[in-house]
């Protein structure tokens, strides 16, 4: 998971990708016919209490630069410290 940023201007985030690492027997079956195990409920990744629960192993990441904009803030509420 990777939390965007919320100041205006341009960032540069990381974001690292995961898989689940799955049982003995899906590793060796995930070996032979190049496959990947996949999570049965997706919710799992939502929940905090359940995250503790997940072995996962990291895959890669993916790099975004992110040119932020923020424009009608105010109407919600919402207001920026100026730097």
């Amino acid at each position: 998971m990777t939390y965007i940023p919320t100041e205006p201007g341009q960032h540069y985030v990381e974001c690292v990708i995961w898989k689940p690492e799955g049982s003995f027997t899906e590793k060796i079956y995930n070996y032979f016919l190049d496959t990947t195990s996949h999570l049965q409920h997706g919710e799992v990744v939502e929940s905090s209490e359940d995250k503790f629960d997940l072995f996962t192993e990291t895959v890669g990441s993916v790099h975004l630069n992110i040119d932020l904009i923020v424009r009608g803030f105010k109407n919600y509420g919402v207001e920026f410290k100026s730097q």
